[in-house]
């Protein structure tokens, strides 16, 4: 099966970091939380988008949520104004055929002309964009945009979640991984177009797409996916929704300062401390990594003796990158519900 005509998404991602740099575009991944210069809705880091977007919700974004969409779930984009469309196409580069077509099979359309109204063929998150809804029989020239992109091979389709975060890193795959923007509403009922502020750019891995397939949502051919499905695949990160809570930590409680002999066959204690903001039992241990080892150990007690319930994690030191020049070192995790948590200590080494 060879691919679609989209037109507006719901998305289904993940947390996010700058980690990494695919064919000159910045790629917004869940592998690496962000350090705190990885800032806030009002940074401008712009990127080359597809002509696609997403609507979100406002008043689910980060840190906690993700615009209202699930993370690691299969994304079936179906393209439309109707009842269970969720993907709008853009005249982002102009509104004929040849610019729609452009616009998918080069990165910022050449870079010959700006997005919507604006001089940048780039985008970049905190933005309001007047831009056009793109209309029309657009199931071919899609189709025929990504087959001329990407070939009509499937070495790089993926099945899971899993595999696309995989094949994301890899060659020829990871130009699969696209920037799509994360917008705040639909196109008012009667219009094509209008102001539309970006709240997130996002990752997407084009995973496989269908040209043609008979509108609805039953399975008639068998494959699993409905049959309304053109193009589907998965979010691997965002620029800005799921970024880490910051949380308190203590290496070495009772300890100052903390010292770490780098030569030592123990463990370091690190105990995640609950607030009036957060609930340190919540984390999942399984999830927890300091300074690039897992934990051996967890427990839940109160470690600072303030009548809550915190959590107390054990590491093995030769297991851990501190390096004899650290002065800080850092735990990152997620919560049982997923929402990604990062703290920081300070750190003095023996060698």
């Amino acid at each position: 099966m060879r691919t679609v005509c989209l037109v507006l998404l719901s998305l289904a991602a993940l947390a996010a970091g700058i980690v990494s740099s695919a064919h000159g575009r910045t790629l917004f991944r869940a592998l690496e939380s962000p350090g705190p210069e990885a800032a806030s809705l009002s940074d401008k880091v712009a990127v080359c988008v597809m002509p696609w977007a997403i609507v979100g919700d406002p008043s689910l974004g980060p840190p906690v949520d993700y615009w209202g969409l699930a993370p690691r779930q299969l994304f079936i984009g179906a393209f439309g104004f109707g009842p269970g469309a969720n993907f709008l196409a853009l005249a982002l580069y102009g509104s004929g055929a040849l610019d729609y077509k452009q616009a998918i099979v080069t990165p910022c359309g050449s870079g010959d002309r700006g997005a919507c109204d604006q001089e940048d063929p780039r985008v970049w998150v905190g933005e309001t964009l007047q831009c056009d809804a793109k209309t029309g029989i657009m199931g071919r020239i899609t189709d025929d945009a990504l087959t001329q992109r990407y070939g009509a091979g499937t070495d790089c389709d993926a099945m899971t979640y899993e595999q696309a975060a995989a094949l994301a890193e890899t060659e020829p795959c990871k130009d699969r991984a696209v920037f799509i923007p994360v917008i705040d509403a639909w196109p008012a009922i009667g219009e094509i177009g209008g102001p539309m502020h970006i709240l997130d750019i996002a990752t997407f891995y084009i995973a496989a797409w269908d040209r043609t397939p008979p509108w609805g949502d039953q399975d008639l051919n068998g494959d699993t996916l409905p049959d309304g499905a053109m193009i589907w695949g998965y979010f691997l990160g965002f620029q800005v929704a799921g970024r880490p809570i910051p949380v308190d930590i203590d290496i070495k409680p009772g300890s100052e300062p903390n010292s770490i002999n780098l030569k030592s066959r123990g463990v370091i204690p690190v105990a995640v401390l609950s607030t009036e903001d957060f609930d340190a039992s919540t984390v999942d241990p399984l999830t927890a990594v300091f300074a690039g080892a897992s934990s051996v150990h967890h427990a839940i007690e109160d470690v600072d003796r303030d009548g809550d319930h915190d959590l107390i994690l054990h590491f093995k030191t030769q297991e851990t990158n501190v390096a004899p020049d650290d002065t800080e070192a850092c735990l990152t995790g997620e919560t049982s519900d997923g929402v990604p948590i990062r703290g920081c200590d300070s750190v003095r080494t023996v060698p």
